[in-house]
């Protein structure tokens, strides 16, 4: 018997379910038959990938690359230290290690979002 805290209710009949570890927790990911449409715009648009801006489309609107790892630089350099500190096979080792792997997760969560919200909002805009 598992407990499971779900975000969202399960549309349609549940066809594949994978279970997922990451650092520390478990997710189940399931897949379903359900069919979900995201609202549409009605416009093209030309978006051109850079380094400076992380986009700029052909409508003027430009995005700035917001720059996560070079943030989070600073907490990896010291992370990285304490774990080269502990002492191999330890106990504090395998936490330091965890929490080093808690940080880049979360800097992956970061631009998994980031990336998600911007095509979310390109797709579903009017203009």
């Amino acid at each position: 018997m598992l407990k499971i805290r779900c975000h969202r209710r399960i549309l349609g009949k549940i066809k594949q379910i994978t279970i997922k570890r990451t650092v520390g927790k478990w997710y189940a990911i399931l897949i379903t038959n359900a069919v979900h449409k995201l609202k549409k715009g009605i416009k093209e648009l030309g978006i051109d990938l850079g380094i400076i801006n992380f986009i700029a489309d052909s409508y003027g609107n430009k995005i700035k690359s917001p720059l996560f790892l070079k943030k989070s630089l600073s907490k990896i350099k010291e992370n990285y230290r304490k774990l080269s500190r502990k002492k191999k096979e330890s106990k504090n080792r395998v936490k330091a290690k965890q929490n080093l792997g808690k940080l880049l997760e979360k800097i992956g969560n970061q631009r998994n979002d980031f990336l998600h919200k911007i095509s979310t909002s390109y797709i579903t805009a009017e203009t």
